[in-house]
């Protein structure tokens, strides 16, 4: 790590690797680079490990209640009834019965936390939860991982080995904090005028678009657009006396106000219906 000091400013710089993998998700405004792997097919192939174990503890159990129903030891029948029996019988030596029992219990129990609690399926349904990163947040952080945008022109991943390529398949990814929904104009101004919102990264070493920026911008631009339709809307009915102009006008501003709600924001066809009708 490296610190350069210019104009009271301290910044850090560190080698390339993991450390500055690291500072670079770290040091993110917005939190959008923390994007990882999903790693679904280990995942997958995982719970179907544990869900077979459990298959063949289960039939083992099975086999167990079997053997047990067709026994005429007294002993055995009360461990059946009582736990305290049960486990006071697998603790003695001469017991293997009970001994082999408690064994298999405890090995089901074990199996069944993994597979319901602590990492398989609880766990497994909250990472599916997870949403993918936005492509334009995907596109730049590739191109900062592979120094696509270096000025010294020195292209190389950040990480060596197989390791290389953990971005490539943007299906196993997951962003622990997205982006926030964005609606058609916040899309198209990221696209089109991001460039007009660019700021600069010290930590980083790399422009990024604000999102702040951004934000109050399509804000702006969507009260602007609110209060012009609401306006002229009413300006233009009040100077029009003519009956069938003024219907004319109602059905060309009530189609100009639908099809900005369905342009500019997420709404679904029946919000954008209600607020039609509204």
């Amino acid at each position: 790590m490296q610190q350069n000091i210019e104009l009271g400013n301290t910044r850090k710089r560190y080698i390339n690797g993991f450390p500055s993998l690291a500072a670079f998700i770290a040091d993110d405004k917005y939190k959008s680079a923390a994007i990882y792997r999903r790693f679904d097919r280990l995942s997958s192939r995982n719970l179907l490990y544990l869900q077979s174990k459990l298959v063949e503890l289960e039939a083992e159990q099975d086999g167990y209640d079997a053997e047990d129903l067709k026994d005429s030891d007294m002993v055995a029948k009360q461990c059946a009834r009582s736990w305290s029996d049960f486990a006071q019988n697998a603790a003695l030596e001469n017991r293997h019965r009970e001994r082999e029992r408690m064994v298999l219990a405890e090995k089901i129990r074990g199996t069944l936390k993994e597979y319901r609690e602590r990492e398989a399926i609880i766990l497994e349904h909250a990472v599916l939860n997870l949403s993918h990163p936005s492509s334009r947040t995907l596109t730049a952080f590739r191109n900062w991982f592979h120094g696509l945008d270096r000025p010294d022109g020195q292209r190389a991943p950040k990480l060596g080995g197989r390791s290389a390529h953990v971005l490539d398949d943007e299906n196993d990814l997951i962003a622990l904090h997205p982006a926030a929904e964005q609606n058609r104009l916040t899309e198209f101004v990221y696209k089109y005028l991001g460039i007009f919102f660019q700021a600069w990264s010290p930590p980083a070493g790399c422009p990024y678009v604000s999102e702040t920026s951004v934000s109050r911008a399509v804000t702006s631009i969507s009260v602007a657009l609110a209060a012009g339709l609401l306006i002229g809307a009413i300006v233009s009915l009040y100077n029009v006396e003519a009956a069938k102009a003024r219907l004319w006008m109602i059905a060309g501003y009530t189609c100009a106000f639908s099809i900005s709600v369905g342009l500019l924001t997420n709404a679904r066809l029946p919000e954008v219906f209600a607020a039609a009708a509204a």
